[in-house]
């Protein structure tokens, strides 16, 4: 349609909205902005209809799940990078046209979470047959051993499984592997996948019993369960090989402890993530060794990770860092971060019982969340916060709100405006 035709519709809308009762009106001016998309992407908006009304969904998981349908047009269909940056290019068309609503972006100005206004499921897509099974859910406790035979498949998420059979390594053309939660840790057999990007719920035990030398493509890895069944040296030799790996989740059962982190093998990490107790970051501070990892964008250290009292960042230390969370690390009471440290860091959360000294020097922070005891007075962040974060050079200006997270605990979040001068 062209501005003219729009205009017409705009300067008319009530009429629309009355043409044959509320809802046919609604069809109609709605009707008009999917006749208005562009080819591409009308198929990605119709696909939303397959979501319950207000949902809120991860950009990651619908940009897989649009290129796994075939929606997402790329010069190189193989360059599965592109075609994400395709599929956000995409999202992006479908926001500003006031289809989508944007629930949450992150510190980095990328799309977290979207969100589907009610209006759009009046629209339903009907006839749409899922004809290649090239992204599946499955929800249930047991995997058919048939699932070997969907040799196109690229996705698969089975979370919360008794077990994943051995047959996976069948599925050569699988790109996106997430399971989750097993409950059986039973050899699995996956370095056959050659293609693979993205592991998630791999079991310590199952990893190492593979050549993660195969796995060229690999670039996000999530282990759980118990290390103590994994030789440390061996393990991080294995990391070492994954020439392409950016982000690292380690998640130890709560009996089980990880060796000492070997920095050679995470040099290249962008992400790294920690949950569950380390051996020798139980007492000595993990800051001296971290703060050295000179691509690091993302740190988190959870579940009593660290059971020292004190933290110290040195000048210079994580160039890189953007996002660092210190969450249940209940024996921290200490950070002290001296001047030239983490310049780049935009996103703190942390415990209410640690004091963090130098924060007045990071002057790219924009947020801040600190989880709180239900036994502190609901003032006293705000102004301890302000108090610390005092600077003749910057004049601040910060909105505060309280949120209670999924274990009931209360958390306090400040973010800085737009448009602060300096």
């Amino acid at each position: 349609m062209s501005h003219t035709e729009w205009r017409k519709v705009h300067d008319n809308i009530n009429a629309y909205l009355a043409k044959e009762g509320s809802q046919t009106g609604i069809m109609t001016v709605l009707n008009l902005s999917y006749i208005d998309l562009p080819s591409y992407l009308k198929p990605c908006f119709l696909h939303l209809s397959l979501f319950p009304e207000d949902y809120v969904i991860s950009t990651r998981k619908l940009f897989l799940l649009w290129i796994a349908e075939g929606f997402v047009l790329s010069a190189e269909q193989a360059d599965q990078q592109s075609m994400k940056v395709t599929a956000e290019v995409y999202l992006n068309e479908l926001i500003n046209r006031n289809l989508i609503q944007l629930v949450r972006m992150s510190v980095n100005a990328r799309l977290w979470n979207v969100g589907f206004m009610t209006l759009l499921f009046i629209l339903t897509w009907r006839g749409h047959e899922i004809c290649r099974f090239s992204q599946l859910d499955f929800i249930g406790k047991l995997l058919p051993l048939s699932i070997g035979n969907l040799r196109s498949l690229q996705t698969l998420d089975v979370n919360n499984l008794k077990q994943v059979p051995n047959v996976i390594w069948k599925i050569q053309n699988m790109r996106y592997l997430y399971m989750e939660g097993q409950k059986y840790d039973i050899p699995l057999k996956i370095d056959t996948l050659e293609n693979l990007q993205v592991l998630s719920g791999i079991t310590f035990k199952q990893w190492i019993q593979n050549n993660s030398s195969k796995l060229t493509c690999l670039g996000k890895l999530k282990l759980e369960g118990r290390y103590e069944l994994v030789e440390g040296v061996e393990f991080w030799k294995s990391i070492a090989k994954l020439r392409v790996l950016k982000s690292l989740y380690l998640k130890a059962s709560e009996e089980s402890s990880f060796p000492s982190l070997a920095m050679d093998s995470c040099l290249y990490l962008s992400k790294l993530d920690i949950k569950g107790h380390m051996q020798k970051m139980l007492d000595c501070d993990p800051m001296p060794i971290l703060e050295k990892l000179p691509k690091l964008l993302t740190l988190r250290l959870r579940a009593e990770s660290y059971l020292g009292t004190k933290m110290h960042v040195s000048a210079n230390g994580f160039p890189q860092l953007k996002v660092l969370q210190l969450f249940e690390l209940s024996k921290v009471i200490k950070l002290n971060i001296e001047n030239g440290a983490i310049p780049w860091l935009m996103q703190l959360h942390c415990q209410f019982s640690t004091r963090i000294s130098g924060v007045d020097k990071l002057s790219n922070l924009v947020e801040v969340k600190i989880v709180i005891d239900s036994m502190i007075p609901s003032f006293s962040p705000f102004a301890r916060f302000l108090s610390t974060y005092r600077s003749r050079k910057y004049h601040l200006y910060w909105d505060h709100s309280w949120t209670t997270n999924r274990n009931g605990q209360k958390e306090f979040w400040t973010r800085r405006r737009k448009g602060w001068a300096s």
